[in-house]
């Protein structure tokens, strides 16, 4: 028999009373912003079952409830289909009892609102049940029909069906989580781009919470040496621990802070995740794939002059780990302090997805080069008309010399003026007036190389453009 003097640990509890509720929500997925775990515990010595929806009421046990794990998951506001799961007491004889019908039997009171279940079954969700003892008095929840069934014989009669609830977690789930913690990803790893040809890594999560259920917000930020940036990737996720779950960064890297929060806890870890070198003959591959210009191997090239074929370069960041890492080809990694403007294996401007996916950043070099209005193709062709404007007679450029022209004008010694490009018209007889160019003298106006190509006369975009096509394989 249930003893008559009892000090229950739900007399202290004080739960806010049912109010009228306004409109109702759109149904949300489940999150742990929108959903709300059950909590389960038993008192041997009241023979009650408390169940909250509030980990701080009980935690993983207080005074003489133990324990017993998470039954389910119910909405924190209504939503359409829903109704309110009340809890209400009755402090003589220590009991509580549940009800979605706002009712209670004589002598319980409080009927504040756990949360919300629905009236009836959607996809993925479970039956709530309750079954009571009439000889101790004793009301319980579960969202296993049968459980009852495991007490003594003749104990609880028939379960009713109180709405329904997103199912528990696995077994991992059940054990009482204190605080949040991190079990996936580690703090202060270093992980690398090893998927989809060195692009992409995929990062599993898991986090031991209050309730099993937890919100992430993940944000990546890359700053380059030189202080540019940052640029950013965010992202959310929830996860129910004990269910795998993982998120994949492609072409996202730097520095990235995993965030988790409950109602009960929060906490954060930060990793790094760097580059691993894509195969050489997969780029060289690649980079002919995207071009069918004069030279079908001209971006191979390119790359050994504007970065070595380097996407990733191995430095040491001490802020990020102590270990060296495979970080952006910055412009001027080789000088005291990289200028940090252009990045990667084409050396294109910044972007995240440019710095840490080395074919994004190929397929922008070759847009840079001969797409649009802007292309480095376009403005050489924009110089070649101006030119044959200027010197009558001037004949249309090859398609190799556009392309050797636009070659000039992608590297760091490139200007717009036409006297400094890589091919000049050049007369091949006499000029009768060096003030009147386009006036050639028993003769005719022809493109010239410039030996003094460059954005200071100095020849150095000639070099430049010489030491591209040096390096494109015959």
């Amino acid at each position: 028999m249930r003893p008559t003097t009892r000090v229950a640990l739900a007399t202290t509890i004080l739960l806010a009373p049912l109010l009228a509720l306004t409109q109702p929500l759109q149904a949300q997925g489940p999150t742990a912003a929108t959903f709300r775990p059950l909590y389960r515990y038993h008192s041997a010595d009241l023979e009650d079952f408390l169940i909250s929806g509030f980990f701080w009421e009980a935690q993983c046990g207080l005074d003489t409830y133990a324990y017993e794990g998470i039954l389910g998951y119910l909405e924190k506001t209504q939503l359409t289909g829903t109704v309110p799961l009340a809890r209400s007491f009755n402090g003589e004889i220590g009991s509580h009892y549940y009800s979605t019908d706002g009712t209670a039997p004589p002598g319980y009171s409080g009927g504040g609102a756990l949360g919300f279940v629905y009236a009836s079954q959607r996809p993925g969700t479970v039956p709530l049940v309750r079954a009571f003892h009439p000889k101790t008095v004793t009301y319980i929840l579960s969202t296993v029909a049968s459980e009852y069934l495991n007490f003594p014989p003749g104990s609880f009669g028939s379960p009713t069906t109180l709405g329904f609830v997103y199912p528990a977690p696995g077994p991992g789930g059940q054990a009482c989580v204190p605080t949040c913690t991190f079990a996936k990803p580690a703090s202060a790893s270093n992980l690398q781009l090893d998927e989809l040809s060195q692009t992409a890594k995929t990062v599993e999560l898991e986090a031991p919470v209050p309730g099993s259920l937890a919100d992430w917000t993940i944000g990546a930020s890359y700053t380059t040496r030189e202080g540019r940036g940052p640029f950013t990737d965010q992202r959310t996720a929830n996860t129910i621990l004990g269910t795998p779950r993982s998120t994949q960064f492609a072409g996202v890297g730097g520095k990235v802070t995993f965030g988790i929060q409950t109602d009960d806890c929060a906490a954060a870890v930060t990793v790094a995740i760097s580059g691993a070198q894509p195969d050489a003959v997969e780029v060289r591959a690649y980079l002919a794939s995207l071009y069918s210009g004069p030279t079908p191997d001209l971006f191979w090239g390119l790359a050994l002059v504007e970065s070595s074929r380097r996407h990733f370069n191995r430095i040491t960041i001490p802020a990020m780990s102590p270990d060296p890492l495979l970080w952006p080809h910055e412009s001027g990694d080789e000088a005291p302090t990289p200028d940090g403007s252009h990045i990667g294996l084409l050396q294109v401007p910044i972007t995240m997805r440019n710095a840490f996916d080395w074919r994004e950043n190929a397929r922008a070099g070759v847009a840079l080069f001969m797409q649009g209005s802007q292309s480095k193709l376009a403005a050489a062709i924009r110089n070649e008309d101006r030119s044959q404007r200027e010197h009558k007679g001037l004949p249309d450029m090859t398609p190799f010399q556009r392309e050797q022209q636009a070659v000039m004008l992608y590297g760091t010694h490139a200007t717009g003026e036409r006297d400094r490009q890589y091919w000049v018209p050049a007369c091949d007889g006499v000029l009768k007036d060096k003030k009147n160019k386009d006036q050639c003298k028993d003769g005719s106006w022809v493109w010239a190389k410039n030996s003094q190509a460059g954005a200071k006369g100095d020849g150095k975009g000639y070099a430049y453009v010489e030491a591209v096509y040096a390096n494109v394989p015959k």
